[in-house]
């Protein structure tokens, strides 16, 4: 196999933006084959509202000497607002209460009962005990309420790769990759799966399923949509059991599953896709370069010219308790920026009508940080949230250019929203 001896060549792959339903009035259902698709317009008739948030708590960063945080990668609150904070890093949970006082961690680094190795999701089940996503070898290890270990669930499908999970209510949603070989030819397919798992860890319905075929020994191609799913992070599960999930970086079309996998309706708005800048480029090839560093062959990268919709280092699908959709895009930040705030948000009722844009009013930089809508009636910002996605699915950690340089320690700021 043959080692790089120069900088890999770049392919672009140039979307030309489709303003979407431009056969219906803006906001009207459409039904296209056989499913209704909301069709919204880029403006939504309540505006741009700011947020009335207030801070509770914060924990992490710079100037905390006493709680310190690797790689966070998931944030969970209960009904009661205690918050469950993902360490992938230092492979444990901290649970802190409604009021910031950190009450205990559990998890932890090994190969027991109720402990981990390569942790990278959280999830609530139906029981209130928690479960953390190991993603190789596959399995979801659990502790009940009081902290003691509990079952482990592991998918049938030997050798899967899992990634991501979201669970309400009895319904968990797993998302994961499948590397099969081909003995006869060396190549690979690697099939991206979204799916319903029971607690046999058999599948129940796949929602989404992407299948990419992979030869390192004959001018390997990294093709950026093709290798960076999605809807393996662009996803959730709402009140009722329904899936929400993003199946095309390029197009802003949320497709929402009925329980049992049929299509309910699909979610859409009029909207450009950002091309990216030369220094935004440059930084997503740097990230993908750190992830093929050791590999000892040459790549050819296809690289898009355009943000996706929705980045999938951001987790940019929410559903709250209410049934609203909450969606991160590409261009979030932007508005954000207009109203003087970190970022912004697209909400949809929970019919899929575009209701209004929230601007959240905090301080921060929105290449780097998450933004989640936990509970209630809670906010939680993740300095650093970026880089520990990045991490997980190996790109390393650190800044990317010396724009922001090296990046302070992460760090969990937690607001209540007022109505």
């Amino acid at each position: 196999m043959l080692r790089s001896s120069g900088r890999p060549v770049r392919h672009l792959c140039l979307v030309i933006p489709i303003v979407i339903c431009n056969i219906a009035i803006a906001g009207q259902i459409v039904p296209i084959d056989g499913v209704p698709h909301v069709c919204n317009p880029a403006v939504p008739p309540g505006g741009v509202q700011v947020l009335d948030i207030e801070e509770i708590w914060r924990a992490g960063g710079a100037d905390d000497e006493d709680a310190f945080f690797g790689l966070i990668t998931r944030v969970l609150a209960d009904d009661s607002g205690r918050l469950y904070v993902l360490d992938s890093q230092l492979q444990q949970v901290h649970v802190y209460s409604p009021d910031g006082n950190l009450e205990r961690t559990v998890f932890g680094e090994g190969d027991g009962p109720g402990e981990v190795r390569r942790a990278s999701d959280l999830v609530q089940l139906a029981d209130g005990s928690l479960g953390v996503v190991n993603r190789f070898p596959a399995a979801l290890i659990t502790i009940d309420r009081t902290g003691n270990p509990g079952t482990t669930l592991v998918p049938r499908e030997p050798g899967r790769m899992l990634a991501t999970a979201a669970c309400r209510g009895e319904r968990l949603v797993m998302a994961g990759v499948l590397n099969v070989q081909d003995e006869d030819t060396g190549t690979h397919t690697a099939s991206s799966t979204l799916a319903a798992i029971d607690p046999n860890g058999d599948e129940i319905v796949r929602y989404l399923e992407s299948n990419r075929h992979v030869d390192y020994h004959n001018d390997y191609v990294f093709s950026e949509k093709a290798a960076l799913i999605d809807f393996l992070y662009s996803f959730d599960v709402g009140p009722d059991g329904r899936v929400y999930a993003l199946a095309d970086r390029d197009e802003y079309e949320i497709t929402v599953f009925e329980p049992d996998g049929s299509v309910a309706r699909v979610i859409e708005r009029e909207f450009t896709p950002r091309v990216r800048t030369p220094a935004e480029a440059d930084r997503i090839q740097a990230l993908i370069d750190r992830r093929f560093r050791t590999f000892p062959f040459s790549i050819r990268y296809e690289m898009c010219a355009n943000e996706a919709v929705i980045a999938w280092y951001h987790r940019g699908l929410q559903v709250t308790g209410d049934g609203e959709l909450w969606v991160r895009h590409g261009r979030s930040a932007e508005i954000g920026r207009d109203h003087h705030g970190l970022l912004a948000f697209d909400v949809f009722d929970p019919s899929g009508h575009f209701q209004r844009q929230v601007v959240v009013p905090v301080a921060g930089n929105a290449l780097y940080d998450g933004v989640f809508r936990v509970g209630q009636d809670l906010l939680v910002v993740v300095h650093g949230f970026v880089d520990a996605m990045r991490t997980t699915v190996g790109g390393g950690q650190g800044g990317l250019d010396d724009e922001f340089g090296e990046p302070d320690p992460p760090e969990i700021v937690c607001y209540r929203i007022n109505r």
